[in-house]
């Protein structure tokens, strides 16, 4: 797939030379060095009225690449990354992470985490995550799309997760 989208070339040839999951710190590098602005991917910065929209640009037996594109407000639901390495860059925009941690308890037979911290990530920045690392993201802006591009090695099996009730986690500084 990667042909429509020369910028991502570099990436998909690593990702596909995978036979094994991909160690996160070196799926941080290469997210790091990647340079890619949105319209270089402008095909696949498709948006919903209703929900974050996945895109899936390029997959492989060990990797699925996605943009993700965010309408102000939208987030997704409380998960895990179980099995699997995930990083994701900021293309434009501002996306806040929020972790949290399980409690032991149960709701409607999910299980429940509690938010500990939120921390922001713009444009350029890189977050990674693993296994039983439980985090949403959201666009918190009033007026600003966000799209960021996701990397999950092998591709994503997640968890879900009902949020605990009780004081939102504060915002940190972004990264």
């Amino acid at each position: 797939m990667f042909p429509a989208f020369p910028k991502l070339e570099s990436l998909c040839r690593y990702l596909d030379g995978l036979t094994e999951r991909v160690d996160l710190q070196v799926l941080g590098y290469h997210l790091r060095e990647l340079e890619v602005e949105p319209d270089d991917i402008a095909e696949a910065c498709l948006f919903d009225d209703h929900h974050y929209n996945r895109n899936k640009v390029a997959a492989g037996p060990w990797y699925d690449l996605f943009i993700i594109c965010w309408k102000p407000g939208q987030a997704s639901l409380i998960h895990d990354h179980t099995g699997s390495s995930c990083g994701f860059k900021v293309l434009t925009g501002t996306a806040t992470e929020t972790v949290f941690e399980k409690t032991g308890a149960m709701r409607n037979g999910v299980p429940v985490a509690r938010a500990l911290e939120a921390h922001d990530f713009k444009t350029g920045a890189v977050c990674l995550a693993q296994d039983d690392a439980i985090h949403r993201v959201i666009n918190l802006s009033d007026d600003k799309p966000l799209i960021t591009l996701h990397v999950y090695s092998p591709p994503l099996d997640m968890h879900y997760y009902e949020e605990e009730i009780g004081e939102p986690a504060a915002t940190t500084a972004g990264r």
